[in-house]
């Protein structure tokens, strides 16, 4: 125990021994240490070094001495400039080796600076404050007493600035919290950089801003300085972290004739927007056009040569495996991408980097579109205004479109799309998508494309090429497919790129279209329309159906079609060289024009259809046969005069307005009109309201057979009722003058005066005159015909009717 004790008692002696003569050694050499300091720096580098305080402590990093050199501050003597400092410190801790100082050597071991800042500044004149110079050993009054065998330099918040204003460049970083451990070699030095800083920015060019701007980055690298080289190189395995990314990093810095640093970088998880915030805004905005969804791998090889105005070349390769893209706002989606990418900023010399000549290069892009599959080879030309240009393959299956056309029609088929589109990719958004500046062609090939409204169940179908151009896509010969026929289509749709992509509900097309036989009556008869609208009516539609019964607004669209028909098919009519001048706009169908040959004359007509629920029509009818139009109209719909009573031409002109069924056919309720008739060659045939006559008069004349004359006559029409205001009728068998209302479907009201000069006897070949007088002028027998169809009864006098 004593023997302990005595122990214990002799190292506190000699540690108190030591420490008093550190004391006194250090008292002693104070002087000696802030001069050989002085010296020192003055001598080896051309600076002058003033010292506001000094203080010592022996335990702070044992067993060195360690001396607080406190506001400290470095200028350049060569430097004549306006007075600024190249460092300032609040503390720059230097620790001695004790056992050197008691033999009277100050040999400086550990190098610790907090809370300074380094400044270096080349002015507009070509002056600087950080002229370093080795002085003349002769101009000083003593040669140094200190050496440098510094194994650890800590940095503590400790800024750096460069600046030159004559290149515009600033380059700023402060060391937040850093530990360099240096190792001498036989060729320079050796060291391992461990801690954080950040970055301010690195501005190589002015007008192209920082680089790295604001990045806090942690550093953990292997370095070896080269004497004979004056070089720095960062190697293997030295990594940097920003933004939580990982960089491997190998890094050369020469000092020496060619004042040049180069950095490589690699990663395998690079986020592109992270990524992006690190370089200058210039190529900044170029990436911001493009998101990706994934991770990438990229190595870059940045170099750039200090104290030169130069752009520093960019050498960077990426790639990219299963990530959703999507490029400027074009709200245009690309998934399960794959790519390989390089960006090239490199001028002829190959010493510098040139963004105005710079190269963004993806040579083979493999991926899907709209989830279509589509292969790429997309070129970014210039970094400084870039221009994008793709060039690309798409195959689009119509059942897979996912966007707003899809809500409107059933789509099925295919398109194979081969697309060039290049322009500014600041002009990339939905605004610019396809501005003056931006160029877009591209083939589409249509092969069984077909598109089904979702309202109806007619079918449509596009078979053949068209072109695209920016917005407008024309097309000659191409075929399209409808339930009523074939016809080849040759015109241009406008705008029709952003509506095909879910852009704008706006749609202008111009197209003329020729047939040689066409049905129409599949898009007014459709078993499958009344089926559905009879479900729909019942309200148990299916959940599928009921999405049909959506009000999909067509007001943007604003379509006009020529078409010409060799043989056009309406209800039963059979018309021939049929000319068609349609419009559709604000959710109507406008008839400009409709000419064509039907029951061996022609009609003419034009009106319109609003929401295909309201019909307004202008018609004109020259010599058609009415027996024939009657047997192919069907009768109009009424029994009360059918095909086979009748015979002549009618000449006709006719306003009209109707309501449509779901079916698009007539309301015969809701007519209304005004007919101006003709009727030349007119044949009544056993028509039995005229030969009933015969009970009451003329009993022995024929009436199965009455030919007219020319019959001239103005009508009106509400509903299935007709109105007659006075119509004078010659014919071979009887004269007379009919008025009342003639109604299709209910009770009719028909007054007939038969003048008494009927009472002459006619002969077989009579031919029928107007006696050009009014009914009030003349006299004879009046009688009416009253009731339903097929039930009417002739009796004696005038009946009052309503219309």
């Amino acid at each position: 125990m004593k023997l302990a004790l005595k122990i214990v008692v002799s190292i506190i002696l000699f540690l108190l021994l030591v420490v008093t003569v550190a004391i006194v050694l250090l008292g002693v050499y104070k002087k000696d240490m802030i001069s050989a300091i002085q010296d020192n720096v003055r001598t080896n580098n051309g600076l002058d070094l003033k010292i506001e305080t000094i203080q010592f402590s022996f335990f702070s990093n044992w067993p060195h001495a360690t001396v607080e050199l406190k506001n400290v501050e470095v200028n350049s003597i060569l430097y004549k400039g306006p007075k600024e400092a190249c460092l300032k410190a609040g503390a720059v801790y230097v620790s001695f080796n004790l056992r050197k100082l008691v033999h009277k050597q100050l040999s400086v071991k550990f190098i610790s600076i907090k809370n300074a800042k380094v400044m270096l500044h080349k002015r507009m004149n070509g002056t600087k404050n950080f002229e370093f110079k080795t002085l003349k050993k002769d101009s000083l009054n003593a040669e140094t007493k200190l050496r440098f065998d510094i194994q650890k330099i800590t940095l503590d918040n400790a800024s750096f600035t460069f600046i030159d204003e004559e290149k515009t460049q600033r380059l700023s970083f402060t060391f937040l919290d850093n530990t360099i451990k240096l190792l001498e070699s036989h060729e320079g030095l050796q060291a391992k950089i461990k801690g954080k800083i950040h970055i301010g920015g690195l501005i190589f060019k002015s007008r192209k801003g920082a680089f790295f701007k604001n990045a806090t980055v942690d550093l953990n690298l292997q370095m070896a300085y080269f004497d004979d080289q004056k070089s720095l190189c960062v190697y293997p395995p030295s990594f940097v972290r920003i933004e939580n990314l990982d960089y491997q990093l190998s890094c050369l810095l020469e000092l020496g004739d060619k004042q040049r640093l180069t950095i490589l970088a690699k990663s395998k998880e690079i986020d592109l927007f992270k990524v992006s915030k690190l370089l200058n805004p210039k190529i900044q905005k170029i990436l911001a056009n493009f998101y990706l969804s994934h991770t990438i791998s990229a190595d870059a090889l940045i170099s750039v040569a200090l104290g030169k105005k130069q752009e520093p070349v960019l050498i960077i390769n990426a790639e990219a495996k299963k990530s959703s893209i999507a490029i400027g706002q074009s709200k245009v989606p690309y998934s399960n991408v794959f790519f390989k990418a390089k960006i090239l900023s490199i001028a002829a010399d190959k010493t510098s980097g040139d963004e105005d000549h710079a190269i963004i290069s993806l040579p083979d892009i493999k991926g899907n579109i709209y989830n279509f599959p589509f292969n790429a080879s997309v070129i970014v030309k210039s970094l400084s205004e870039p221009i994008i240009h793709i060039e690309a393959n798409m195959l689009i299956e119509a059942a897979k479109i996912k966007n707003e056309i899809a809500k409107k029609f059933r789509l099925n088929g295919t398109c194979l799309t081969k697309i060039s589109y290049s322009g500014p990719t600041d002009k990339l958004n939905t605004h610019d998508f396809l501005g003056p500046e931006m160029k877009l062609k591209a083939l589409l090939v249509f092969k069984n494309f077909t598109f089904q409204p979702r309202k109806n169940h007619f079918t449509f179908g596009l078979d053949g090429n068209a072109i695209l151009n920016k917005q407008d896509l024309s097309f000659q010969n191409l075929t399209f497919r409808t339930n009523g026929g074939n016809a080849l289509l040759n015109g241009k749709t406008e705008n029709f790129t952003n509506y095909a992509m879910g852009l704008s509900n706006y749609l202008k097309s111009n197209m003329e279209v020729s047939l040689n036989h066409f049905n129409l009556n599949p898009f007014f008869d459709d078993p499958k329309v009344k089926q559905f609208e009879s479900s729909k009516n019942k309200g148990n539609r299916s959940k599928d159906e009921a999405s049909e019964g959506l009000d999909m607004s067509d007001d943007d669209l604003d379509l006009n079609f020529k078409i010409k028909a060799k043989s056009l098919w309406i209800k039963k009519v059979q018309a021939k060289n049929a000319s068609l001048n349609l419009s559709y706009k604000k959710n109507t169908l406008h008839f400009n024009s409709i000419d064509l040959e039907v029951c061996e004359g022609k009609l003419m007509a034009k009106g319109a259809l609003f929401g295909f629920k309201r019909l307004h029509s202008k018609l004109e009818i020259d010599g058609v046969n009415v027996s024939q139009l009657f047997e192919q109209m069907d009768n109009f719909g009424q029994e009360s005069i059918k095909a086979e009573n009748l015979e002549g031409k009618i000449h006709l002109t006719a306003n009209f307005d109707s309501e449509l069924d779901e079916q698009r056919n007539i309301i015969s309720e809701s007519m209304i009109g005004e007919v101006k008739l003709k009727l030349t060659d007119g044949h009544l045939l056993n028509f039995e309201p005229m030969q009933n006559i015969s009970n009451y008069i003329f009993k022995n004349r024929d009436f199965k057979n009455i030919s007219f004359s020319e019959i001239n006559e103005t009508f009106k029409l509400k509903g299935y009722a007709m109105k007659i205001e006075e119509m004078e009728l010659a014919s071979n068998v009887i004269n007379m003058y009919v008025s009342g209302v003639f109604h299709f479907k209910g009770n009719s009201v028909l007054n007939i005066l038969i003048p008494w000069n009927n009472l002459k006897r006619r002969e077989r070949d009579h031919v029928p005159t107007l006696s050009g007088e009014s009914a009030q002028d003349t006299k004879g027998l009046k009688l009416n015909f009253a009731g339903e169809a097929k039930k009417m009864k002739l009796s004696m006098g005038h009946k009052v009717a309503s219309f």
